[in-house]
């Protein structure tokens, strides 16, 4: 082959080479071009996907204004836009909770949950470590094999599920949803783009949410308002106030200010107003309070329940709207459907812009029966025949009577509001009435008498302190109640006084009584000494008198003297006539003041004595001579009652103790007739007597002794023989004050 041939063979191959590299680069650049053009088409349809699929959602959550459908709407879209198996959420997510619950979910027939809507799931450690994942991330997690958070065998195999996409939702004012899209056929990795979708899709769960629970609370409250509205016990009226309000807005803007002087000279605009006020809705309370038959009778006009004084009310509400008060409180007269009068307690709360006087509440309470009431305790407090005042806390008047005024003789008006030591004085407050004002505050009634000197004189008065408590039983101020016992107490001690005067003729009879007796001891000491001193004269008269002798005879003279002196002493003091007295007094030492006197009778009537006295008993406070004749007059009826009594010992027995805590007992106990059971109840009455020749007044004056001694006398059956007479004193200074005892005046302060 010739050179030239050559040469023309190999560029032939060259040239074909050259052909065959440019077709080879030719076709790559297509082919480039070609996946340039594909994965821009894909792109592009993946962006119309998600356009598309965007639009969709947002159709979904406005085509129904019910928004739990809205959100059941969205899964299934969700469900149909991620080709998923199910679509779910669920509440809280919170790891640290106990379990959560399935609000809502959809899922494919052939992949059907295991939960059911409404179920609470247990949170194990796992799903608490997805919640926290979640809550930690500001979109979408995705769950499963080829991500950063694995699914457990366990779980995906419980569960049915191979990969899910979840993320937290963080509607306001509740805790955080957790929403989910769970793949079971096969594990899948969301792309960037689903997981834009997803948290598209989310945050507008998660505004729907936010609206729900708005709703929520709205409808719970509108509840509980209009359970509020329609059950409670008091009358409420919701009325439209705007008209009214635009009224008094177009006085201000034309330069009126004194809108009280304008509504009292123009009568008209009231009666305007009050046309202007529409009620819009009340309670049944209401409809039973003024008498109506449906509320329809209550919206259709208030000039049925009006009269001529609400009006004069119904212009102070006119002033509070024009001054811009919020709350205004008032009593009036309203009147029912029928006619009755209604005192009540109108509350109206005004809004503080114009914009809410559409919807204005007032209460209306019924309070004519508290208010009969404070009229009748009005009536009682100022009709009471006795002075009555309230003292606060502070000891200043609140408020007195009539016959508290007409006492002191200062008007009512001044003494509202005077300090007690201004009124009785700065020493008788100190000392008497501040205590008992206090023990009174302390929750304690307290009463007691005093003689005062007032306007009217000298008086005496019965004073009771009563707390007076608020509801929370705090005592707020004290009840003063004086009643004027003065002439009372003039007619007691005229009483006393004649009573002292019969005791002292009673005693003066007794004594009478024992006439022989006591001439006997007094005779037997008198003739023991005369006896001695014939037997001195005749020693002293001996050549060597026996001085000795003669010194244990004038001891004896003496001792008799002595004996003598007291037995008339006795009888003087039961014979003399004194006023009463209290000074401490053994009560054994009463009875061996009385024994000396009676011992004579005991041996004239053959009666054995058996003391049984109690030592050391407490002294009890009282008039020694007058408790001498209460125990004398027992002994002495004891005796009288076995003079009769043969075939049985006759058996007188004195015994003294402590009765209780606080008081001593004395007993009187005989062997004798007894006390017949018809005569017992009429025993102790003036006049009455079982002796023949007796005045019948020994019992009454002995029983009226013990008992101005604050003590007890009363008689018991002996068995099988015989009475028991007792009486009772109290120990130590007597309960009653000294000014209550008859016939005692202290001085006036």
């Amino acid at each position: 082959m010739s050179a030239a041939r050559r040469r023309a063979k190999d560029s032939l191959r060259r040239i074909h080479a050259e052909l065959e590299a440019r077709v080879r680069e030719r076709t790559a650049d297509l082919e480039r071009s070609n996946e340039q053009l594909q994965a821009a088409l894909a792109e592009r349809q993946g962006h119309v996907w998600l356009l598309e699929s965007i639009d969709r959602i947002h159709r979904v959550t406005q085509t129904t204004n019910d928004l739990e459908q809205m959100m059941s709407d969205v899964l299934d879209a969700a469900l149909s836009i991620f080709d998923c198996d199910r679509a779910w959420l669920m509440h809280p997510c919170d790891p640290e909770a106990v379990s959560h619950e399935v609000k809502m979910q959809r899922t494919r027939p052939e992949f059907p949950s295991l939960l059911g809507v409404g179920d609470e799931v247990p949170i194990d450690p796992e799903t608490a470590d997805m919640f926290r994942a979640v809550r930690a991330s500001s979109g979408p997690v995705q769950f499963g094999p080829r991500s950063a958070h694995p699914l457990s065998s366990e779980l995906a195999q419980r569960r049915r599920v191979q990969s899910r996409i979840v993320m937290a939702l963080y509607p306001k004012g509740e805790l955080p949803y957790i929403f989910g899209a769970s793949q079971c056929s096969y594990a899948r990795v969301w792309t960037p783009r689903e997981e834009f979708l997803f948290l598209e899709i989310g945050r507008r769960l998660e505004d729907a949410l936010t609206s729900l629970s708005i709703f929520h609370r709205l409808r719970e409250s509108e509840k509980r308002y209009r359970h509020i509205f329609e059950s409670t016990g008091v009358s409420i009226w919701e009325e439209d106030f705007s008209r009214v309000k635009a009224a008094i807005d177009d006085l201000r803007s034309s330069g009126l200010r004194d809108f009280r002087a304008y509504f009292a000279a123009h009568p008209q605009f009231v009666r305007d107003a009050i046309a202007m006020v529409k009620v819009v809705d009340v309670n049944a309370v209401s409809v039973k309070l003024f008498a109506a038959e449906s509320k329809a009778d209550l919206l259709a006009s208030m000039d049925r329940i009006l009269v001529a004084a609400t009006r004069e009310v119904f212009i102070e509400q006119l002033v509070a709207i024009a001054e811009g008060q919020t709350l205004f409180e008032a009593e009036t007269v309203l009147q029912t459907l029928k006619g009755e009068l209604l005192t009540v307690l109108c509350t109206i709360t005004f809004p503080s812009s114009s914009a809410g006087f559409n919807s204005v509440l007032a209460t209306v309470m019924d309070i004519t029966e508290r208010k009969q009431a404070e009229y009748l305790t009005r009536q009682v407090v100022e009709a009471s025949p006795d002075g009555v005042a309230v003292v606060g806390r502070n000891y200043r008047y609140q408020r007195v009577n009539p016959v508290y005024e007409r006492n002191w003789r200062i008007a009512a008006d001044r003494i509202v509001g005077m300090h007690v030591a201004d009124l009785r004085g700065k020493d008788v407050f100190e000392q008497t009435l501040k205590s008992h004002l206090d023990r009174c505050f302390a929750g304690e009634q307290v009463t007691y008498g005093e003689w005062l000197t007032n306007a009217r004189g000298r008086v005496y008065h019965v004073r009771t302190y009563t707390p007076l408590r608020s509801p929370s039983t705090k005592v707020n101020a004290a009840l003063i109640s004086e009643r004027d016992l003065t002439e009372h107490m003039l007619a007691v001690e005229a009483l006393q006084n004649v009573q002292t005067e019969l005791a002292h003729v009673t005693r003066v009879t007794t004594l009478g009584e024992l006439a022989a007796s006591i001439a006997h001891e007094v005779n037997q000491p008198l003739a023991a000494i005369v006896a001695d001193a014939d037997a001195s004269l005749n020693w002293l008269a001996a050549p060597r008198p026996d001085l000795e002798r003669v010194r244990e005879a004038l001891e004896a003279m003496a001792t008799d003297g002595h004996r003598a002196a007291e037995v008339i002493q006795r009888i003087r003091q039961l014979a003399t006539k004194s006023a009463p007295r209290k000074d401490p007094v053994n009560v054994n030492d009463v009875v061996r003041d009385v024994l000396p006197l009676a011992r004579a009778e005991l041996r004239h009537h053959d009666v054995s004595l058996v003391l049984q006295l109690a030592p050391e008993l407490p002294a009890v406070l009282g008039d020694r001579v007058q408790l001498q004749q209460v125990s004398l007059n027992l002994v002495m009826n004891a005796i009288q009652a076995m003079a009769s009594v043969t075939g049985r010992p006759r058996k007188l027995t004195i015994r003294s103790e402590k009765h209780d805590s606080d008081r001593v007992r004395l007993t009187v106990q005989d062997t004798g007739v007894g006390i017949a059971a018809k005569h017992r109840d009429a025993l102790f009455s003036p006049f009455f007597t079982t002796k023949p020749g007796g005045m019948g007044m020994g019992l009454s004056i002995s029983r009226s002794i013990v008992e101005a001694h604050s003590g007890q006398l009363w008689t018991t059956p002996n068995e099988p023989y015989g009475a028991i007479f007792h009486f009772s004193l109290p120990v130590g200074p007597s309960p009653l004050p000294a000014d209550v005892a008859p016939g005692s005046r202290p001085s006036a302060s």
